[in-house]
């Protein structure tokens, strides 16, 4: 790829997508961050087997960590490619725990119940646990 990657451009890179999941796992692992929002939107392309090695390993080290995968609402809300099931299903099988996040750029779009209901049903589907409240920690300085 010849330039800048944003992550929801789609790509069948295997390297972008070896990029993106270390970056995120070298987040996680700063124990500054509460959880991984929309941790699907990368977009790739390829093969599905490379898909499911690398986020995987995303969901492997989010579970070591404790540290839940937020379903975006909206991504769900605009129809787009995430939040999806071919990551979260991933993320059952793995036994991670989720959040539902809203992702509101404005107020109306806060707390809206069948948003809601839609992101319980996709969590359900995919064996996930939502947690209903998160601790802040202190992060390694």
């Amino acid at each position: 790829y010849g330039g800048a990657w944003r992550v929801v451009q789609p790509t069948d890179s295997e390297a972008l997508l070896i990029k993106y999941v270390d970056q995120l796992i070298a987040g996680m692992e700063t124990g500054r961050f509460l959880y991984v929002c929309h941790p699907d939107v990368a977009a790739f392309t390829g093969p599905n087997d490379v898909y499911r090695r690398h986020m995987k390993r995303l969901c492997q080290a989010a579970k070591e960590l404790h540290m839940p995968l937020e379903i975006n609402g909206q991504g769900l809300r605009s129809g787009w490619h995430y939040p999806s099931d071919r990551f979260f299903s991933i993320a059952g099988e793995v036994g991670c725990t989720a959040v539902l996040g809203t992702d509101a750029h404005r107020a109306a779009n806060v707390c809206r119940p069948e948003e809601i209901a839609r992101m319980e049903e996709m969590a359900e589907r995919n064996g996930l646990r939502i947690l209903e409240t998160l601790s802040l920690k202190e992060g390694k300085r």
